[in-house]
């Protein structure tokens, strides 16, 4: 019984132990990462917002998972759903995003939206830019969301009694 407590205890310590450290592939995708937010020009909440608002022809492209999208969409004239994982597949080789159109990418927080941008970029995609801060920038900004419920904006906490 005393093996059986002993090898239990070890066996925990070590799953710690692993789970706490960085793994390297962790630390090499996060400078990537960084690497590719540095390289891919950015677009504030507000200067979309001027886009918007001035008539700017662009194609606004919401990148993240379906159960994301249900939360909301950032509104457009011209908007796509497109999946960060068929970005390449239905983006690129079904031509939805024509390579000589000033196209806006965007995710929950601005991660996705970089990468996604940078692999247009890569294949020869000219007006990229990513949304910093994704929707959740986009929301804090004070913007609005459309969703099957209407169109949404963020209530800050001083207005709901939630403030902590």
């Amino acid at each position: 019984m005393k093996i059986l407590k002993l090898i239990a205890i070890t066996a925990i310590a070590l799953s710690l132990s692993l789970n706490a450290a960085d793994h390297p592939a962790k630390k090499g995708f996060m400078a990537h990462l960084k690497a590719v937010k540095a390289s891919v020009p950015a677009l504030t909440p507000q200067d979309l917002m001027k886009w918007n608002k001035s008539g700017k022809k662009f194609i606004l492209v919401d990148v993240r998972k379906e159960s994301e999208v249900a939360m909301g969409t950032i509104d457009a004239d011209n908007a796509l759903k497109i999946t960060r994982g068929y970005l390449e597949f239905s983006g690129i080789l079904k031509n939805q995003l024509p390579i000589d159109k000033t196209i806006v990418i965007y995710c929950a927080k601005g991660a996705r939206g970089a990468l996604a941008a940078k692999v247009l970029i890569d294949n020869g995609y000219k007006n990229v830019y990513n949304l910093t801060g994704g929707v959740y920038a986009w929301l804090d900004a004070g913007y609005p969301i459309v969703s099957a419920y209407g169109t949404l904006k963020k209530v800050p906490d001083s207005e709901t009694g939630l403030e902590q």
